[in-house]
C-alpha cells in the first residue's frame, strides 16, 4: 500500500502552480551578492518579495512575519512586519538556514515547505531545499531554483535513512527519445524490482517517467 504521507509533486503537473506562483519571490528581484564566499543581502528590496512566512526553529520556538530567501539558499532575509513599499538592511534580521528546522512560506491559501539539508561536496553548508517526495526508505529534495525549469533539466537532492548528507542527481530531460540514465538506479538501491525496470530502460527520460519511477517505488517498494 502507497505510504499515504508520500509526496509526489510531480505527479500532477497542475500543481506546479503553487510553485510557479512563488517563482517571483525567488527571482523577481537580486536580493543578494557574493562576495568571496559570503551571501550579502542587498541594502533595499522591494517589499512585495517578502512573503508572509512561519519559521519553527530548532530550538523548537516558532517565528511569523515575512521573509526572503538568499539566493544561496542558505538562510533567510527576515521582517516581523512590512511598514512601506520597500525593506531596508536596518530592518530585518539575517536567519541563516542551519538554525532552521522548517519554514513555511505562503501566499493566498497555498504553502511553500523548505527544509534544512547538507549536500555532498558543499563543504558541510546547510541549505534550505523544497522536498518533492517522502516516503520511509526516501527523501527527495529539489532547490527552487529549479522549479522553473523542471520539464527540461533539474538537480534532485536524494536522502535516505542513516544518511546526513544528500546525494545529488542531475537530470536533463531534453532528449526524451533516451531512455531514463542508469545513474537513477542507485537513488532506489534498496528496490531491486524498479533498479531492474531501470535497467532494462522501460522508462524514458522524461519528467513524466520519472514520476512514474516515484509512484511506483512509493506503491511497490517495501
Amino acid at each position: 500500500m502507497a505510504n499515504k504521507k508520500a509526496i509526489i509533486l510531480l505527479r500532477n503537473m497542475k500543481k506546479l502552480t503553487l510553485l510557479l506562483v512563488l517563482i517571483p519571490v525567488f527571482f523577481g528581484q537580486a536580493q543578494s551578492v557574493t562576495v568571496s564566499t559570503r551571501v550579502v543581502p542587498e541594502p533595499v528590496v522591494d517589499s512585495k518579495y517578502f512573503l508572509p512566512v512561519t519559521i519553527y526553529t530548532k530550538k523548537d520556538s516558532v517565528i511569523n512575519g515575512y521573509a526572503k530567501l538568499l539566493s544561496d539558499g542558505r538562510g533567510m532575509t527576515f521582517v516581523k512586519e512590512k511598514k512601506g513599499n520597500v525593506v531596508t538592511v536596518d530592518e530585518w534580521k539575517l536567519i541563516m538556514a542551519k538554525k532552521i528546522k522548517k519554514a513555511e512560506f505562503k501566499t493566498d491559501d497555498k504553502t511553500l515547505e523548505l527544509e534544512p539539508v547538507k549536500r555532498k561536496g558543499d563543504m558541510g553548508a546547510v541549505v534550505l531545499l523544497h522536498k518533492m517526495f517522502e516516503n520511509e526508505k526516501l527523501k527527495l529534495y529539489m532547490n527552487v531554483y529549479d522549479i522553473h525549469n523542471i520539464e527540461r533539466k533539474v538537480t534532485f537532492f536524494p536522502l535516505k535513512p542513516g544518511e546526513n548528507k544528500a546525494s545529488i542527481l542531475s537530470l536533463n530531460f531534453k532528449d526524451q527519445t533516451k531512455s531514463m540514465p542508469d545513474k537513477v538506479r542507485k537513488v532506489f538501491s534498496s528496490c531491486p524490482e524498479l533498479q531492474k525496470k531501470i535497467k532494462n530502460k522501460e522508462y524514458k527520460n522524461t519528467l513524466e517517467d520519472f514520476t512514474q519511477i516515484l509512484e511506483y517505488f512509493d506503491k511497490e517498494c517495501f
